[in-house]
């Protein structure tokens, strides 16, 4: 009789531990809009303004604008560039599929913020190999540059005539 009572609480429970996808709250904003959500991604912004932060982040296909108070945000420091990966975080906050106070864009009000990792620098090496054929062309084109052109001064009639 008590697995009968407690499998309902459970299933009630469970939605709202599991994190959302961004791409769901704006595929389906009508459903998420005004409601406590929980979204991971990756920092791909951070913009601080006097006592607010606002973060760009990025789940599997869609990104998202999160606005904090500054002391929310103490943590996350590294936004991901060409080289670097950014902290990775949840946020739980309320979602607004149309937010009036920025503009009318979705974005989500954080009332709390994890960092799951912190960013790291992504190592880039040079491909020597590339950089040699392209050092090799570019001999090759500036040669075929100047000495097509001065092939007509000799008498003989250009080779595209």
């Amino acid at each position: 009789m008590k697995r009968i009572l407690v499998l309902p609480l459970v299933l009630l429970i469970l939605p709202h531990v599991w994190a959302v996808s961004i791409n769901s709250l704006l595929l389906n904003p009508e459903n998420y809009d005004n409601k406590l959500v929980t979204v991971e991604g990756e920092v791909i912004g951070i913009l601080r303004k006097e006592n607010f932060v606002w973060i760009n982040i990025v789940g599997d296909k869609a990104g998202i604008g999160v606005w904090c108070p500054a002391k929310l945000a103490e943590n996350v420091k590294v936004a991901a560039d060409y080289h670097h990966r950014g902290d990775l975080i949840r946020v739980t906050g309320r979602f607004h599929a149309a937010c009036l106070e920025h503009g009318g864009d979705p974005d989500i009000h954080a009332a709390k913020i994890e960092l799951l990792s912190r960013g790291e620098e992504i190592p880039r090496e040079v491909d020597w190999l590339w950089m040699v054929a392209s050092l090799v062309f570019l001999i090759i084109s500036l040669f075929l540059y100047f000495w097509l052109p001065r092939r007509g001064e000799k008498g003989a009639p250009p080779y595209w005539y």
